[in-house]
C-alpha cells in the first residue's frame, strides 16, 4: 500500500507497545467523523531501534481469554448551548 494513495499518510494516532504489554489503546476517531457511516482502519507497524520484534493479535475465534476486546467511547453532538457564555469548549471537556 502506498501512503497518500491507499491510505492517508498522516496517522490518526500512534502508540508504543512495550515488552510484555498485553493491552493497547488506539484513538481511531477523527474530526467530523459521523457515527452512522462505514469505517475501516489500517494498522501499520514501525520497528523502532532496528531490532526484530512482533505483536500478536488474536481473532474472535480464539479461546475466550485471548479474544480481542474493542471498547468504543463516542460523543454524537450536533450543538451545545453553554450558559454563561464560554469562549471555547469541546466534546471531551466538562463544562
Amino acid at each position: 500500500m502506498a501512503a497518500g494513495v491507499e491510505y492517508d499518510a498522516t496517522p490518526i494516532s500512534t502508540t508504543y507497545i512495550g515488552p510484555g504489554q498485553t493491552s493497547i489503546h488506539l484513538d481511531i476517531g477523527y474530526d467530523a467523523m459521523v457515527m452512522n457511516g462505514d469505517h475501516a482502519w489500517v494498522l501499520i507497524a514501525s520497528n523502532f531501534g532496528g531490532n526484530p520484534s512482533f505483536v500478536k493479535f488474536y481473532s474472535s475465534e480464539s479461546t475466550q481469554s485471548l479474544k480481542p476486546t474493542i471498547s468504543l467511547n463516542y460523543t454524537d453532538v450536533d450543538n451545545v448551548l453553554i450558559s454563561p457564555v464560554s469562549q471555547t469548549t469541546d466534546a471531551d471537556t466538562g463544562v
